[in-house]
């Protein structure tokens, strides 16, 4: 136990244990630089700690580390980064860690997986990042987790809440499973936003209540639950058995992609339930089916679904009971709405042909369907 103001290095150094006192009892905490720096490890294990101080946290270059209990909360600069090591010699990094929280950095991100790191997370929070006053959304901190290109992130029955610009951000060649995990309340960011090639699953989590303004004039001011930005290509994403909940824009927000599955989600008072934004620069190729969109009965100005332009090719429920999408309580014409871009229309319904009103369910919806 006791804290210690040095900053430690590990170099070369397999099969080593750190064994300390507790999160809060033995803390790595010095003024400045990395806290603890892993280099060309393998089979490293780090157990009950607090890793923090003026700089950064726990930094592994070419490392395989496994992490039991460990806390970089506080930490001025990112909690954890990996990457891969180029001095002795070039490895990649491996990175376990579970119970732990990187959570509250002041100036940067909870963690951020970069090179050809593979990193499983599981029972772990990033949440809180980015404390420090005048912190700008535009230089990309404040965010809980980060997968950087070529990485492979696995995030298991986590939380990524309230940080100051976003949850989760995954962009070229990353291959990231989100599983049972929560990406809520966070400020001026999305819960979870995938850029370039990135392979995405997200299943049984809950997004919730991102963003802090709900504006009924203007959908731009709220931040959504996963958005998949404009030049997202795929060609792989599925999103199955999650919640979005009261998200201050979009449950999901589609502006390009391939190969996209949308299926068995439950999208509840959300400002837009989900856009599906195929006007110029897009190809958007998706199937949504089986799901539920939901509002309570006072709602006025929410949508189900909005479908925008020539570039969407949407496979929208389907004539199998077991397909339909669900909706309930939306006012008339606000549960699916088709919009043409400069008089292109869009490419929808199952299989690829025009959409049938059956192909879906409505409950409490007038006139449900609107096309202009």
């Amino acid at each position: 136990a006791g804290t210690y103001a040095e900053n430690l290095l590990i170099l070369s150094k397999d099969s080593l244990t750190l064994v300390g006192a507790g999160k809060n009892a033995t803390r790595l905490q010095p003024a400045s630089g990395d806290a603890l720096a892993v280099i060309y490890t393998h089979d490293t294990w780090l157990y009950n700690m607090r890793i923090a101080g003026g700089g950064r946290g726990l930094i592994v270059f070419g490392g395989d580390v496994h992490g039991r209990e460990i806390s970089t909360s506080g930490v001025v600069g990112d909690g954890l980064i990996a990457t891969d090591s180029t001095l002795p010699g070039v490895r990649y990094s491996t990175v376990d860690m579970v119970f732990s929280n990187f959570n509250r950095s002041m100036r940067a991100n909870g963690a951020a997986m970069q090179g050809h790191t593979t990193a499983s997370f599981r029972k772990c929070t990033f949440n809180g990042n980015g404390t420090a006053p005048g912190l700008s959304i535009a230089a990309a901190v404040g965010q809980g987790l980060v997968a950087g290109a070529d990485t492979n992130v696995t995030v298991r029955k986590c939380t990524l809440n309230g940080n100051f610009n976003g949850g989760f951000f995954a962009i070229n060649n990353a291959v990231v499973a989100l599983l049972g995990s929560t990406f809520s309340f966070n400020l001026y960011g999305n819960g979870a936003i995938f850029l370039d090639s990135a392979s995405v699953l997200v299943s049984g989590s809950t997004f919730e209540h991102n963003g802090l303004v709900r504006d009924p004039l203007s959908l731009s001011a709220g931040m959504n639950g996963i958005e998949f930005f404009q030049n997202f290509q795929g060609p792989n994403a599925q999103v199955t058995d999650s919640l979005f909940l009261n998200n201050t824009g979009h449950g999901i927000m589609l502006a390009n992609g391939s190969g996209i599955v949308v299926k068995r989600n439950t999208f509840d008072n959300n400002w837009l339930g989900m856009n599906i934004y195929g006007e110029v620069g897009t190809n958007i190729q998706v199937t949504v089916q089986s799901n539920t969109f939901v509002v309570p009965t006072t709602s006025s100005y929410e949508e189900g679904i909005l479908i925008t332009g020539a570039n969407a090719t949407v496979v929208l429920g389907g004539v199998d009971p077991a397909l339909k999408n669900t909706f309930t309580n939306f006012k008339t014409q606000r549960s699916i709405h088709i919009s043409p871009y400069n008089g292109q229309q869009v490419f929808i319904g199952y299989p690829i042909m025009n959409m049938q009103p059956t192909d879906n369910l409505f409950f409490n919806c007038p006139n449900p369907i609107r096309t202009e």
